[in-house]
């Protein structure tokens, strides 16, 4: 039986190691249709297409996959790291071939030859499907504590508007309006104190974004 050599036991490891993962790797030209040469991996998964129906554009280019919002995104992370001489890092929605859209993330390259003319471009596409999910769960998590810590605060402004009003009614009416003006005053300290719980709010929400 013959041993597979370095590079074949290397090759089957790759393939092994990306076919553990909702992804598939590329080799294609850079070209308008980002025309495919290689795929490797969950191609049918992620894309609803067969692999050899992306190749070669036999039935659909690549970049019609590509969601029309998010094309020149794409484009301009390639074009960037192919002037650049450095790896795209970018994430894009896929049209299924049953139309739905799928998140993805890919990490991809420009190869040259000896003499630096681009020969063509490879890399990796992932399912990031879950993650975006999360990022949208967090970013509307966010939008519903802004709104409700906006919504204390106005409450805030009228309660310590009312306590400033009835401090001043309470001085109008001298001693009798005594007990008022100490009902008055504890409006006031209460829309204080809270009001420093908002800012602890706003705080956070400040640490959540940065975070996010």
């Amino acid at each position: 039986m013959e041993t597979p050599n370095h590079q074949d036991q290397l090759t089957e490891s790759l393939v092994s190691i990306v076919n553990r993962f909702d992804a598939f790797t590329y080799r294609c030209l850079c070209d308008d249709a980002y025309t495919m040469l290689v795929m490797s991996g969950k191609v049918p998964e992620l894309t609803g297409y067969q692999t050899e129906d992306i190749v070669n554009n036999n039935r659909v280019a690549f970049s019609e996959l590509i969601y029309r919002d998010d094309v020149k995104l794409v484009d301009k992370a390639v074009d960037y790291g192919v002037e650049h001489k450095t790896n795209w890092n970018v994430d894009y929605r896929l049209t299924k071939m049953d139309g739905s859209l799928l998140w993805v993330n890919e990490i991809g390259g420009a190869v040259y030859d000896d003499n630096g003319e681009l020969v063509y471009l490879e890399g990796l596409v992932t399912d990031i499907s879950t993650r975006k999910l999360e990022e949208e769960k967090r970013h509307n998590i966010l939008v519903e504590l802004i709104k409700q810590n906006k919504d204390i605060n106005d409450q805030l402004k009228k309660l310590h508007f009312i306590g400033i009003s009835a401090q001043i009614e309470a001085a109008r009416f001298g001693d009798d309006g005594a007990g008022f003006a100490y009902v008055a005053q504890e409006i006031r300290t209460m829309a204080s104190d809270t009001l420093h719980i908002a800012k602890s709010i706003t705080a956070l929400i400040d640490d959540f974004e940065k975070e996010g």
